[in-house]
């Protein structure tokens, strides 16, 4: 039989009302945003996608698409990222493999909590989008998708993990950044190489996909952490005072290099981490680099914030770092230092 695939829409640049959204020139329409239709019809769209997309139905695939809904992605919270992952989990056993459609603006964020709450889905889910919306000229979006969906079938039977698909590139969805604001080639994976190239043919990188493992999907998240980069010169005290009070419960705290920042007393920082650390706080380490492993043992001020119970995220991206420790509060069964998803 035909493959079965899944497409699952939940907004973004690419289904965005193109005519409402842009000028003539091409450029967004300034304070807009972007418009969104409220009620996009799974059927129509389909249609629609299908008519600008014409080699999406040449790929051997039943597709059926649902539109979870149509926003713009800096409006997905985590709450939605589970909602999306419970619903792909409903669906896992009704489909071969599954095309998730998002925004660029939170995309890693989306495909980080996809990764870590169906660990084991064993079935590809290939994350996408695009920078400009399906139906403008120039539009990456039909490359996009096709790839995608490409991806999604060709890789039913060896890719058993929840990838990203964007700008000729499959990556690891824990390991994707976006790292340029207008290219269409607009994520990279700065501490992991590519799981495919796409051109005139697919490589895949087979020694590089994560192998078989038992399903363990977890859907409970807390949303309450938050990022604080180390500045120089700044007093954690005075910039973020007492965060447990405020509700609080993980910080990912973005240190220099391999984890260094200001052991003195007087710079606030060690003293600032053990402070939150007795009222309760969760501490992650990440770095600002986007490329290299975390070694904070080797500095004075990183090995203080291990021995105060920070944990070393190793080569995590700071978004994937965040959505970890979002699910690790919430279920005590994870612990940040395993590796759950290829994610370190």
């Amino acid at each position: 039989r035909r493959p079965r695939v899944l497409m699952l829409h939940s907004g973004g640049t690419l289904g965005m009302e193109a005519s409402l959204s842009f000028e003539q020139d091409g450029d967004l329409r300034e304070g807009s945003g972007g418009v969104y239709e409220d009620k996009l019809q799974p059927g129509r769209f389909l249609e629609n996608v299908l008519g600008l997309v014409p080699e999406l139905s040449m790929l051997g695939a039943d597709l059926q698409l649902q539109v979870w809904c149509n926003v713009d992605s800096c409006r997905l919270v985590p709450s939605d990222w589970s909602a999306m992952a419970r619903e792909l989990d409903r669906q896992r056993n009704a489909f071969d493999s599954f095309v998730v459609i998002t925004g660029t603006d939170t995309l890693a964020y989306v495909a980080s909590a996809l990764s870590f709450m169906l660990v084991g889905f064993n079935k590809p889910v290939v994350v996408t989008g695009s920078q400009r919306p399906l139906s403008m000229a120039r539009s990456d979006a039909r490359q996009n998708l096709a790839d995608a969906v490409t991806c999604a079938v060709d890789g039913i039977g060896f890719v058993r993990e929840v990838c990203v698909c964007f700008g000729g590139l499959l990556l690891r969805g824990n390991r994707t950044k976006k790292t340029h604001s207008i290219a269409y080639r607009a994520f990279s994976s700065p501490t992991f190489p590519p799981l495919a190239r796409l051109g005139m043919d697919i490589i895949f990188r087979h020694d590089l996909l994560l192998p078989e493992m038992e399903y363990t999907p977890r859907f409970d998240i807390c949303p309450y952490v938050m990022r604080v980069p180390v500045v120089p010169g700044l007093d954690p005290y005075l910039a973020y005072g007492s965060v447990a009070e405020r509700g609080i419960r993980g910080v990912i705290l973005e240190v220099f290099g391999v984890g260094n920042c200001d052991d003195r007393d007087e710079a606030g920082w060690i003293p600032w981490v053990r402070d939150m650390r007795v009222e309760g706080v969760e501490f992650f380490l990440t770095s600002q680099c986007e490329d290299g492993h975390l070694y904070p043992d080797r500095y004075r001020s990183g090995k203080a914030a291990l021995l105060l119970g920070a944990k070393n995220s190793k080569l995590m991206t700071c978004e994937a770092a965040t959505v970890k420790l979002m699910l690790a509060l919430a279920n005590p069964s994870i612990s940040l230092a395993d590796n759950l998803a290829g994610e370190s």
